[in-house]
């Protein structure tokens, strides 16, 4: 079993404490992710675009960022460019699409983003992603 088997392996309640930022422009995508990410006890901020994103990481700590990929004002691939920029912050970028393309994904990681995942929202594929690049706060 390899360490990320193990990481994945562990109870959704390892996921509770950890702070959030959710990005989309949609509400009922916010609400939706919010939705699963309270349910298992991590606290979230929302972002409507990348600008207010940009805004929001200047001034909090992110354990993990979901980032919509197709947003107005600023898109999920400039404003993981412009959060990469920023001095201290190394938190994990998540690419939230609908768009399941292996240019897509491609894309995503020449702009700084971690991992990536489709839309509409599965809660398994949430939670194991969510493991995956959370990270490990017990002591």
């Amino acid at each position: 079993m390899t360490v990320t088997d193990q990481k994945e392996a562990l109870p959704l309640e390892y996921l509770a404490g950890h702070h959030v930022l959710i990005v989309e422009d949609e509400p009922i995508n916010r609400e939706i992710a919010g939705e699963f990410l309270d349910d298992v006890g991590i606290s979230c901020d929302y972002a409507e675009n990348g600008l207010s994103a940009l805004d929001l990481v200047r001034n909090n700590h992110y354990d993990l960022i979901l980032m919509d990929m197709q947003m107005p004002e600023m898109d999920g691939l400039e404003a993981t460019r412009q959060i990469r920029l920023l001095a201290g912050c190394s938190a994990p970028i998540v690419a939230m699409t609908a768009n399941a393309f292996a240019e897509d994904r491609e894309r995503c990681r020449v702009a700084g983003m971690t991992d990536f995942m489709s839309k509409p929202i599965d809660p398994d594929a949430l939670f194991t992603i969510l493991l995956r690049n959370l990270p490990d706060t017990r002591h």
